[in-house]
């Protein structure tokens, strides 16, 4: 008896270790990819978030002639609504993009309000260190926009 314990432990060990080998992922699966309705939307707000970018490169000379006031005013105004379109954008990401861009955006905000409080306080350097690394994470989500030859049919 056993004999036939150690036969029949050997056969399941074999049809375990078969069925585990053999039962990964469907590798014809393609990956995901954006639909043209998801484009659509990504190319209707992304032209404004390029615009709010180009309207951070103000701040530099604004930090060297220490313009506190217009500082906090160009973060407050023009770029107030900077956080509605990220987010519009984002929304039609791919999931995995998505969750990417979401952190990178909360990263810029941040960011954004430590320049707001360096100019608060008149602290050139932290101003300038906090434009910096705002540019920086406005620079990483701006290359998690997706090309439009991205499409599904």
């Amino acid at each position: 008896m056993r004999f036939y314990r150690s036969i029949l432990t050997g056969i399941l060990v074999l049809v375990t270790t078969f069925l585990v080998s053999c039962g990964g992922p469907n590798a014809n699966v393609p990956p995901p990819t954006y639909t043209a309705a998801q484009l659509e939307q990504i190319q209707r707000y992304a032209p404004m978030v390029y615009e709010f970018r180009d309207r951070l490169k103000d701040i530099p000379a604004m930090i060297g002639s220490q313009e506190w006031t217009d500082i906090q005013s160009v973060i407050h105004g023009p770029l107030g609504e900077l956080r509605r379109y990220i987010n519009y954008t984002a929304r039609n990401f791919l999931p995995n993009d998505q969750r990417a861009a979401l952190d990178v955006a909360k990263s810029l905000f941040n960011r954004l309000e430590a320049l707001d409080q360096a100019a608060q306080s008149r602290d050139t350097r932290q101003s300038i260190s906090s434009y910096n690394a705002a540019i920086e994470s406005f620079d990483e989500f701006l290359e998690l926009i997706p090309e439009t030859t991205e499409v599904v049919s």
